[in-house]
Formats: C-alpha cells, sequence, structure tokens
C-alpha cells in the first residue's frame, strides 16, 4: 500500500513539504545505537514527486493521509478535538510533549535516549491485518513549526523485506 496524501494543490504540497532519505545513527549520544533517522539534507518536493502521492481513483479514505486545522475545542478538552474529524469511532487515547526543532521524538522509556523512525502495531495485527488497523490522528498545538515524517513504505512492505521468508504470520512492529 503506497503513499497516498488527499491535497488539493500541487503548488501548497511542494511549498509545505521537503523529502530525504534515512540513515542509522550510531555516533549521536541522543539516539540508540542504530536507530534510523531523516539523513538530511532536505530538498524540495519535485513536481514529479508530488505527482506520485496522487490518490488515484477508488483509493480507501482509510488509506489516506491528510493534514488539517482543526478548530480548537471551547472547553479545552483536548479528547473532544478529534470528534468532528471522525464522529463517534474516534478514540481518544492520550497526549504527548514533544519538543520543537526534532528529527525524531520518541524515546525509550528505559534510558531516555531516542529510538529514531520506527513502526507502531498498537493494536497487534498479524502481517494480513495490519491493513485495517486504527488510523493515528496527530496534532501540532505547539506555538512553533513541527514536522511530520512520513515513509513510502507501509508496514508490509518493510515485514517483506525483513523477513522474507517468513512474513507471513509476523505481527509488523519495531522491536
Amino acid at each position: 500500500m503506497p503513499l497516498h496524501l488527499a491535497f488539493t494543490s500541487f503548488d501548497a504540497l511542494r511549498e509545505r513539504c521537503d523529502v530525504t532519505t534515512a540513515t542509522a545513527a550510531y555516533t549521536e549520544p541522543a539516539y540508540e545505537s542504530g536507530a534510523v533517522i531523516p539523513a538530511g539534507p532536505w530538498q524540495p518536493l519535485t513536481l514529479a514527486s508530488a505527482r506520485t502521492l496522487t490518490p488515484p481513483t477508488g483509493t480507501p479514505a482509510s488509506t489516506l493521509v491528510e493534514i488539517v486545522c482543526p478548530p480548537l475545542p471551547a472547553d479545552g478538552l483536548l479528547g473532544e478535538l478529534a470528534l468532528p474529524l471522525g464522529g463517534e469511532q474516534v478514540q481518544y487515547i492520550g497526549q504527548a510533549l514533544a519538543k520543537p526543532h526534532m528529527l525524531t521524538t520518541t524515546d525509550n522509556y528505559r534510558d531516555g535516549r531516542l529510538i529514531g523512525l520506527h513502526l507502531d502495531n498498537w493494536d497487534k495485527l498479524t502481517y494480513a491485518d495490519k491493513p485495517s488497523g486504527r488510523r493515528r490522528l496527530a496534532l501540532n498545538l505547539g506555538p512553533v513549526t513541527r514536522y511530520l515524517i512520513l515513509g513510502t513504505l507501509d508496514a508490509q512492505a518493510v515485514c517483506r523485506a525483513v523477513h522474507p521468508d517468513h512474513y507471513a504470520r509476523r505481527h509488523p512492529h519495531t522491536d
């Protein structure tokens, strides 16, 4: 399942998005050894690359990434912030505080080092069921620019690459 974005303007998408490759961190003390992080330098999104992110006709909405700007709830309850976006199916799980200007923000609670780019599987879904997993809604409520990193490989592609001979019964996630 390739990455597709819901957007209305190539120019606006290219103005907001930059791309880079990834690398493994071995000498950065803030990261676990081998953590995958953006390599830089960041480059402007080309029109050709933007076209590959356009969803084909019939793409299920559940597979799209959409960047929106919802209104803040009047009562300040963050759990109600997503209701207009997903109705009664939205489940508020919690919130996390992340510092600005970081390449990645998830830390290993045991030692505080950052784990880098990783694959969550909160629903504990098998390889075959992974596409039916819940979508995650991330909100930037901070006063400065934050970055959302998206990968062009989906969970199943990563699982096949790491376990080419026995991926079918796996539960794709990062250990």
